[in-house]
C-alpha cells in the first residue's frame, strides 16, 4: 500500500511539473544597453528575437548575428504606437557595409524584409527611427525585433540583387522565385525612379554556331502587386518594358531577339511601390529558334529594323504602344511594291512607309479591328522602312499580324506616290495612266506636257466597287472639266491641253486592291 502511495505521489509531481512547463513560454530577451555601436552590439540568435526601447530621439540599437551557414533571413519589427522605426542590415567586411535599409511605412506600423540572403559571416542589424515622422523617445512600449533563418531554395533570388552588378543568375528552362520585398529600396538614388525596389537577374545565352534565337520571359502574378518586367541587353540598353495586366496579374516578354552569345538582364519591380512577403513570384525563361519569317524584338526604331528576307513576316503588337519596324532592302532599280498588313481580330492596325532619309512617303490607317491595311503602289529604288503599329494603342499578347510585301519592276505610266499636290505630280509620258485610290479621300496629280496645244481623249475606268472624280486643268492648275466614274464603268471625254496641264484623280469611294486606268489619245 505504501509503494502504491509513493508511486501515485511521484506521478502527481510529474504531472504538475509538466503542466507548469506547458504554461510557460520562452521569454524574449531585452536589449542590453549600451548597444549603440557595432563594437557594443548585442548578440542575436539566427532564429531569435529581442525587445528594445528608444531611449532618445537619436537612439540606435545594434545587434550582431553570426551565420555559420548561408541562410535566407526574414527580419521584422512589430508596430509600436506613435513610433516610426526602421531597419538597417550591415555586413562586416572590415568596416561594416550597409546592404539594405527598410523604412516602408509611417508611425504605428510594422516593418518586414522577408528574404535577405546572407552568406557565412558576421552581420549587424540596427534599429533606429525612420525618416517619415518626427523622432521622439519611447520608453513605455517596446519594439520586438524578430529574426527567422531558413535554407536557400534551390532556385531563388539572392537579395540584395538591386542592380545588374549584383544580379541573381537565372537559367533558360529553369524556374526561379523571388519576393516583392521590401516596398522601397532606400539606397536607390535613381532620379527617374527614386527608392524603387528592383530585383535583377542575369541571363547568359549561348548560341549554337551563333545562329540567332528568340527568348520568352514569363513573370507570374502576385496578389496585391502590379508587377513590371524589364529586359536589357549586355550593354544595359532597354530591350523592352512590360506593364500590361494590372494588379495580381503576370507579365511576359516574347520574341526577344538574341543575335550573339552574351549576358542579358531581367529586372522585376512594381508599379506604385507595393510588396507581398507571403506569396513569391516566379520567372521562367525559354529559348526557341528564329527564322526570317518571324519578328525579332526589339525592332521599334529604324536602327533596330528587322530586314525582310522573305515575302511575308509575322509579328505581334505587344505591349500597348508597340511599334515594329522592318527594312525592305533597296532593289537597285525603280520598283513598285505592294505592302499589306493583316492583323488579328483584336487589332486596328496601321502602316507607315519611310524612305532612307526618314521621310514619310505613304501610310494606311483606313480599316477597323481585324481589317487589313493595304498600300498597293509604293515606288522605290532604294531601301524602304515599314512601320506596323496600332494608333488606338491596341495590343494582343497572343494574336499575330502578317506583313506581306510583293514587288514588280516599275512600268512607265504608273503613279508614283506621294502625288497629292501639283508640286509632287507624277509626270505622264505614256498613253495609259495607272493608279490606285490608296486611301479614303486620296488625290492623285499627274502632269501633262506637250510641245504644242493638243485635243486629247481621256477614257477613264474606275476599279470595281469604287468611285472616282477625274478632272483636267489648265496650265496653272485651274480645273476646266470634271467627270465622275462609278464601279467598273468607263467614261470617255475630250479636252484641249494648252501645252501643259494636270490630270487629277480624286477618290470618292476607295478600292485599295484594284487600279483605275486613264487612257490618253490625241484627237486627230
Amino acid at each position: 500500500m505504501r509503494d502504491i502511495i509513493k508511486t501515485s505521489a511521484s506521478l502527481t509531481a510529474v504531472l504538475i511539473c509538466f503542466v507548469l512547463a506547458a504554461g510557460c513560454s520562452k521569454s524574449i530577451p531585452a536589449e542590453v544597453e549600451p548597444n549603440n555601436t557595432f563594437n557594443t552590439a548585442m548578440k542575436l540568435e539566427d532564429n531569435g528575437a529581442v525587445t528594445g526601447y528608444f531611449n532618445s530621439a537619436d537612439d540606435v540599437d545594434c545587434y550582431q548575428v553570426t551565420l555559420h551557414e548561408p541562410a535566407v533571413l526574414d527580419i521584422s519589427l512589430n508596430a509600436v504606437r506613435g513610433i516610426n522605426h526602421s531597419i538597417k542590415i550591415w555586413r562586416r567586411d572590415g568596416e561594416p557595409r550597409l546592404l539594405k535599409y527598410i523604412d516602408d511605412f509611417r508611425k504605428s506600423s510594422p516593418e518586414r524584409f522577408c528574404n535577405m540572403y546572407a552568406d557565412r559571416g558576421v552581420y549587424y542589424i540596427t534599429v533606429q527611427h525612420g525618416d517619415k515622422d518626427p523622432k521622439r523617445p519611447n520608453t513605455e512600449n517596446p519594439y520586438t525585433l524578430s529574426l527567422k533563418a531558413r535554407s536557400l531554395a534551390f532556385l531563388e533570388e539572392k537579395e540584395p540583387n538591386d542592380g545588374h552588378i549584383s544580379a541573381t543568375p537565372v537559367t533558360v528552362g529553369k524556374e526561379i522565385s523571388g519576393y516583392f520585398s521590401p516596398v522601397y529600396d532606400r539606397l536607390n538614388q535613381n532620379a527617374d525612379h527614386p527608392f524603387r525596389e528592383e530585383d535583377w537577374y542575369a541571363l547568359d545565352i549561348v548560341l549554337e554556331g551563333e545562329t540567332p534565337s528568340l527568348i520568352d520571359v514569363e513573370l507570374s502574378g502576385v496578389p496585391g502587386v502590379n508587377s513590371v518586367l524589364y529586359v536589357y541587353n549586355a550593354a544595359m540598353g532597354e530591350v523592352g518594358a512590360y506593364n500590361v495586366h494590372g494588379i495580381g496579374k503576370g507579365e511576359s516578354a516574347r520574341g526577344i531577339g538574341v543575335t550573339a552569345s552574351g549576358r542579358y538582364y531581367i529586372m522585376v519591380t512594381t508599379e506604385g511601390y507595393q510588396s507581398n512577403c507571403d506569396v513569391p513570384y516566379q520567372i521562367y525563361v525559354s529559348q526557341r529558334p528564329y527564322d526570317s519569317t518571324m519578328e525579332m524584338e526589339p525592332n521599334n526604331t529604324v536602327g533596330d529594323a528587322n530586314p525582310l528576307q522573305q515575302s511575308e513576316i509575322s509579328g505581334k503588337i505587344f505591349p500597348g504602344g508597340d511599334k515594329d519596324m522592318y527594312k525592305i532592302p533597296g532593289p537597285g532599280r525603280p520598283t513598285m511594291f505592294t505592302i499589306e498588313a493583316a492583323p488579328p481580330e483584336t487589332i486596328d492596325i496601321s502602316v507607315n512607309v519611310y524612305n532612307e532619309e526618314g521621310e514619310t512617303i505613304s501610310g494606311a490607317n483606313q480599316g477597323k479591328k481585324g481589317v487589313p491595311e493595304i498600300l498597293p503602289n509604293v515606288y522605290a529604288s532604294k531601301s524602304l522602312y515599314v512601320e506596323v503599329l496600332s494608333r488606338r494603342g491596341d495590343s494582343d499578347e497572343q494574336g499575330t499580324y502578317r506583313l506581306m510585301v510583293s514587288s514588280q519592276p516599275y512600268i512607265n505610266g504608273y503613279e508614283i506616290e506621294p502625288n497629292g499636290k501639283k508640286a509632287s505630280a507624277t509626270a505622264v509620258s505614256a498613253d495609259t495612266v495607272t493608279g490606285y485610290t490608296s486611301f479614303q479621300g486620296d488625290v492623285d496629280y499627274y502632269f501633262l506636257e506637250y510641245p504644242k496645244r493638243k485635243t486629247l481623249r481621256f477614257t477613264a475606268k474606275a476599279a470595281l466597287g469604287s468611285k472616282i472624280k477625274v478632272s483636267v486643268t489648265d496650265p496653272l492648275g485651274y480645273i476646266i472639266r470634271s467627270e465622275r466614274i462609278s464601279g467598273d464603268a468607263e467614261k470617255s471625254f475630250t479636252e484641249m491641253i494648252d501645252g501643259k496641264g494636270y490630270l487629277i484623280i480624286e477618290s470618292l469611294e476607295a478600292n485599295y486592291r484594284e487600279p483605275y486606268t486613264i487612257e490618253i489619245q490625241e484627237e486627230k
